[in-house]
């Protein structure tokens, strides 16, 4: 009986971690956002930007006056443009995990999403 539980214990233990492997990110990726303020300190009416799961442009459905933001990505770090196509200088950076509030207002219409 004992040699019975050792063979299994391996199988067990191997299925339960694929399937949290399988699982687990899947759910963790589609809650990471990066959230817009239109007040500094992280408050006021906020636009969430899901963080997509590599580099990329989002463009924002409509354009959202920000004065702070919070980038809950754990690896990617956002650049706020003031267009639709990420083009240009960004307006401001969001480090990964980041909290920033802005000197000024930003327009903004597209984030950029890169690995540093």
């Amino acid at each position: 009986m004992r040699r019975t539980i050792t063979l299994l214990a391996p199988v067990t233990a191997a299925a339960i971690l694929l399937t949290g492997a399988i699982a687990g990110p899947a759910t963790a990726d589609s809650t990471v956002t990066l959230n817009l303020y239109t007040e500094h300190h992280q408050i006021g009416d906020v636009q969430e930007v899901p963080v997509p799961a590599d580099e990329s442009c989002v463009e924002l459905e409509t354009t959202i006056g920000s004065l702070s933001a919070h980038n809950e990505s754990e690896t990617l770090t956002a650049e706020l443009y003031s267009n639709s196509s990420c083009t240009g200088t960004p307006v401001e950076v969001v480090d990964p995990q980041g909290k920033v509030d802005f000197s000024h207002r930003h327009k903004v219409g597209s984030v950029q999403f890169i690995r540093n």
